[in-house]
């Protein structure tokens, strides 16, 4: 038997790329046996193609050859072959084994014409996929190197070594196939139509790549249908860009979820494939793939040595939190040891640190489709991500529906757009003419312009409906626009009434399940269903889907889709999504929690409110957990309408995390809303935990709106309920609350007392949370009090517990107050190191309001080491960071500080500006400490304008604020101001009673820690005791000089001389000198 097509050709033979496969078949010995096996076969080849060549009878038992590529090639013959030899073994129960190779050979006719002649395949790749065969062992199947090269994007091989086979002089290596990779293969086929432009916009995109630099984020907008995938497949084919690397950039896609949008969705499933996870498989087995990808990464020698010694530590600390978005749980998992925030922003950076990874040894380009139904947390990421790739050669490709800017996204630059538009009426006539194999008649094209609106697919789809119903054939010139339903649905429904009846069944029963869908759960829906996987493959042929991996199908257009589930009636749609939900339950009973959205969602489609409030509840909680807020606010709200009143403990569960998500979130009046909802359900129950529970809340909700008396009241309310009832790790919640809103007032030794108490309690009852943040403030407390030591002893504790939790957000918190101790202490290289420290996690993670906190710091510290220059583009960086964050506080230190810098420069008028802003700021903020701050700067400034009535008011105002709160160490600052008016003035009797003053507190405080200019300050109390002759003035000259030779030491020799060039420490260093020469006189 010879097919139409080969006989048809005008030519005998041709050399061609031709895939063969030789099958070898155990225990069949007749026809009659191998008949079945046969008809398999057959099967199979109308699904993939291939031609028969040759059964045949020999010494090695039964085998058969077939061939791919000839008479007629496919771009993807190899996908194919692999497909065609997978489904064989699964739908036949004879064993055998196979060789398999990819030549070029002859394909034609052979033998005497008027004789005998076959057409078949002559070259090395038969005899080499023999010898395979045969050596292979039963149940292998044993591929060739060029085959393996071209097949190991989409499949598994593994290396067998090589072996030396008759007829071939060199030793012939072989690669056992392993199964198909679990990544997507949705290639177009075809040539695209019309995007010539933006194809080469996107090789200039990628440009950056080349040099290993981040190339920023690309969005392609378009309506549906418009080509926008089409356009990101044709550019990862096209070779000529890719010439250009010594390896072409890998690609990660993914595709955001229109139905469930569930956290990180697409995040999710590119890891799913990354790590090549298998649906149905099992844990053990997943788990093993996972561990196994993440090690080769680990261990790949093309990353660079430098890059390899930084990123290996970070990679096995992302593990966990890699392996929890797969649903592989570690052993060494910190979920449970951390709360939502440090759990999400540690996830975000395991996301951010594999991409970092796989780009060191090559270019890698991500793409994901469908942002429009991107949820916020995958919004977050991508950001976090544009933040922090700079030095990576990363590009990032968006597809969406949405006009929208970069920045309605929240997207940082580098971002470029394309829009797409309609293909024009030559583009329309040349997608016809590739689709049909000949020009489309005027009528068509006509018809095409008038119905797509210059859509590809809505073109395409209206082209297959016309061959579908045969008004493409010449014989059917009455053809008329009325034979064509009027909107693009109507078409796509019209396509799916064309399938057979049981393969609309399956197509109608897939789309309840989502664009893409597993064909798992799939099956178990439809397993009365005979010859269920012949009718997907149906669906396939017909272009309604098109295979993700072995095990998942995507829609090939999300209207295809929307068609199919519409055009059912809702009483069958919601009996489906019944019996979907079922499915679910059934086939993963083992654990749930990664389907819990999935349960809410088709038992809500289903009406059956009982069982979607059960697992809205569940996946409210989990999204808590998590940190993903929009979908915590979307399942609880949804939990909370369905459960009634009636059910007190349920609804305070529900509103208690509702109230976490307000809290996290900023919403402060949903936040006091959902309290008062607790408050009142609380008053009916005599449960001591509920209520402590929810004054607990009530502190900390009033520590955010600076409610500091209300939060005393609700943490000793706490504190006397844990007494009544004896819970010992209750009290010390509420001694944290009572303290920190002591502290909050400025009551210190009340506030330690509290904070002391609280952090025992905590550690005896083990919660860790709770004693994280007693430390802290105890570490604030004695720090505000000129405690250093204290100070650092707390942070240094602290440090080691946020490092063991694996908080990253929280160890760069513990970093930057370490750094502030360091900077009060003057010892600016160690806060330098601190801060820069802090300011690379914070970075990473993405923590805009804690990067603008850290640069504000360095500012600080280089402005200390006199490199005002460095200080001043810190300081310039953060501004705007306060502003974008709304941080009110820090926008007013940094303005304090630009004030401060501005002085030291000279440049009075500017820092009189600054000073003035920043001081309009703290009055609305109430803070003492930093108001005196503010007022002193702002005091300087208007000295050195000579405005004296003024400066005085305000140095006298800053120290009546300091004594206040009780920092009379700190109020040395503001009377070196006075003191410097008096001398100015010629006020010598003031000046020495200012002088006297401030030299008793240097006597208590003689390192001036916490002073912002201390030898600024010995040397005006020098020069007021001076102008009093108070002997004692040599002395304090001589502590000032030593303070600054002490600091200088601190530093390296550049540092020591930009230090030491200081205004005031120079003026130190010469009136020491000029001190010291005068005493040698006089002992002369």
């Amino acid at each position: 038997f010879i097919p139409e097509t080969i006989l048809q050709q005008q030519v005998r033979g041709e050399f061609r790329h031709v895939t063969t496969l030789f099958l070898n078949l155990r225990d069949i010995y007749t026809h009659e046996q191998l008949a079945p096996f046969v008809q398999t076969i057959f099967k199979l080849i109308k699904t993939y193609g291939g031609y028969l060549n040759t059964i045949d009878f020999g010494d090695k038992g039964c085998t058969l050859l077939l061939f791919w590529g000839m008479p007629t090639s496919h771009e993807n013959d190899i996908e194919r072959v692999m497909n065609f030899v997978q489904d064989l073994s699964q739908q036949t129960q004879v064993t055998f084994r196979a060789g398999i190779t990819y030549r070029l050979m002859y394909a034609g006719f052979v033998g005497a014409k008027q004789l005998r002649q076959e057409y078949s395949c002559y070259g090395r790749g038969v005899n080499l996929a023999a010898r395979l065969m045969t050596t292979a062992p039963w149940g292998a199947l044993w591929a060739d190197e060029e085959l393996m090269q071209r097949g190991q994007q989409q499949f598994h091989f593994t290396p067998q070594g090589h072996f030396s086979f008759k007829g071939f002089p060199e030793l012939q290596p072989a690669y056992a196939y392993n199964g198909r990779r679990e990544e997507a293969n949705l290639h177009f086929h075809g040539r695209m139509i019309g995007r010539q432009v933006e194809l080469a916009q996107m090789v200039e995109f990628v440009r950056p790549l080349q040099n290993g630099r981040f190339a920023g984020i690309l969005i392609i907008q378009g309506e549906a249908g418009i080509g926008k995938s089409r356009l990101v497949d044709a550019f990862q084919r096209a070779p000529t860009w890719q010439q250009r690397f010594p390896q072409p950039p890998q690609w990660l896609h993914s595709q955001a979820d229109e139905i469930l949008r569930q956290a990180l969705n697409p995040f999710r499933h590119l890891l799913h494939r990354y790590f090549q996870q298998v649906y149905g498989d099992t844990p053990a087995a997943n788990q093993e793939r996972f561990q196994r990808r993440l090690n080769a990464l680990l261990h790949n020698p093309h990353i660079p040595p430098e890059k390899r010694d930084e990123l290996r530590p970070k990679l096995t600390w992302a593990r966990p939190f890699l392996g929890a978005l797969i649903g592989q749980h570690m052993d060494n998992d910190l979920a449970p040891q951390m709360e939502g925030r440090a759990y999400f922003d540690n996830t975000l950076l395991a996301l951010q640190t594999l991409i970092q990874a796989e780009s060191t040894h090559r270019p890698l380009i991500l793409h994901i489709a469908d942002v429009h139904w991107l949820d916020e947390t995958s919004w977050q990421c991508l950001r976090q991500l544009s933040r922090t790739l700079t030095n990576y050669p990363v590009a990032i490709i968006l597809t969406t529906r949405n006009e929208t800017t970069p920045a309605a996204m929240g997207l940082s630059e580098p971002t470029q757009t394309i829009n797409l538009t309609s293909l024009s009426e030559a583009g329309l006539a040349e997608l016809a003419m590739n689709l049909l194999g000949h020009p489309p008649s005027p009528r068509i094209l006509k018809l095409l312009i008038e119905r797509s609106d210059g859509n590809p697919f809505f073109a395409e789809q209206i082209l297959l409906y016309l061959r579908e119903q045969e008004f493409l054939q010449q014989d059917a010139p009455h053809l008329t626009a009325m034979l064509l339903p009027m909107d693009v649905r109507a078409i796509l429904i019209a396509r799916i009434d064309q399938l057979a009846q049981s393969v609309k069944e399956v197509v109608q029963r897939a789309a309840i399940l989502g664009r893409e869908f597993d064909i798992q759960l799939l099956s178990y829906l439809l397993r009365d269903m005979p010859d269920l996987h012949e009718k997907v493959y149906d669906a396939e042929r017909a272009s309604i889907w098109t295979a993700v991996n072995q095990l998942r199908y995507l829609f090939k257009h999300a209207l295809l889709r929307d068609a199919a589930y519409d055009m059912q009636l809702k009483a069958r749609r919601r009996e489906l999504h019944r019996l979907t939900a079922a499915a679910l339950e059934h086939l993963h009973a083992r654990d749930l929690s990664p389907h819990y959205g999935e349960l809410a969602y088709h038992y809500q489609q289903a009406k059956l409110d009982e069982q979607e409030g059960k697992y809205a509840t569940l996946a409210g909680h989990q999204a808590v957990d998590r940190f993903a807020h929009e979908d915590a606010l979307r399942y609880l709200n949804r939990a909370l309408e369905l459960t009634p009143a009636s059910a007190g403990d349920k609804r305070f569960s529900l509103l208690l995390s509702r109230e976490q998500v307000y809290h996290l979130t900023g919403k402060r009046e949903r936040q006091e809303a959902d309290l008062a909802a607790l408050e009142e359900l609380t008053a009916q129950t005599d449960n001591a935990e509920q209520k402590g529970t929810v004054w607990s809340r009530r502190a900390r909700y009033a520590d955010v709106v600076s409610d500091y008396q209300a939060e005393a009241a609700a943490g000793q309310a706490v504190i006397n309920l844990a007494l009544q009832v004896g819970d010992r790790a209750l009290e010390g919640n509420g001694r944290m609350h009572y303290g920190i809103a002591l502290w909050r007032q400025g009551h210190y030794p009340q506030a330690v007392e509290q904070l002391t108490q609280a952090l025992t309690l905590s550690q005896q009852s083990g919660k860790q949370n709770d004693v994280i943040t007693s430390r802290h403030f105890l570490g604030i407390i004695a720090y505000e009090q000129g405690d250093f030591a204290a100070s650092k002893a707390n942070y240094q504790e602290l440090l080691t517990l946020r490092r063991a939790l694996g908080d990253r957000v929280g160890e760069a918190s513990t970093l930057n107050n370490l750094g502030a101790v360091a900077n009060f202490q003057g010892d600016f290289a160690q806060a330098r190191t601190h801060f820069q420290q802090a300011l690379h996690i914070r970075r990473e993670t993405g923590h805009r309001q804690g990067e603008g906190a850290l640069l504000l710091n360095l500012g600080v510290i280089e402005r200390n080491l006199g490199d005002y220059a460095t200080a001043h583009a810190y300081l310039e960086q953060a501004l705007p960071i306060s502003r974008e964050v709304n941080e009110r506080m820090m926008e007013c230190v940094v303005l304090a500080n630009l004030a401060l810098l501005h002085h030291q420069i000279g440049e009075q008028e500017t820092a009189v500006a600054y000073s003035r802003h920043a001081l309009d700021l703290v009055r609305s903020i109430n803070s003492p400490l930093f108001h005196s701050a503010i007022l002193t700067w702002l005091a300087h400034a208007l000295t050195a304008r000579e405005h004296y009535d003024e400066a005085r008011q305000h140095y006298e105002e800053a120290i009546t604020l300091r004594r206040s709160i009780g920092h009379t160490h700190l109020v040395i600052e503001p009377l070196a101001g006075l003191a410097r008016i008096a001398l100015a003035t010629g006020n010598t009797h003031q000046a020495y009673a200012y002088g006297k003053e401030m030299r008793q507190i240097l006597k208590e405080n003689p390192s001036l820690n916490g002073t912002e200019e201390p030898i600024r300050i010995y040397l005006t109390c020098y020069h007021c005791l001076l102008a009093g002759q108070d002997v004692r003035a040599g002395q304090v000259l001589q502590t000032g000089y030593e303070l600054l030779q002490q600091r200088a030491a601190l530093y390296d020799d550049a540092q020591r001389i930009t230090f030491l060039d200081i205004s005031d420490h120079r003026e130190m260093i010469q009136t020491w000198q000029n001190n010291n020469q005068q005493t040698v006189s006089q002992k002369r």
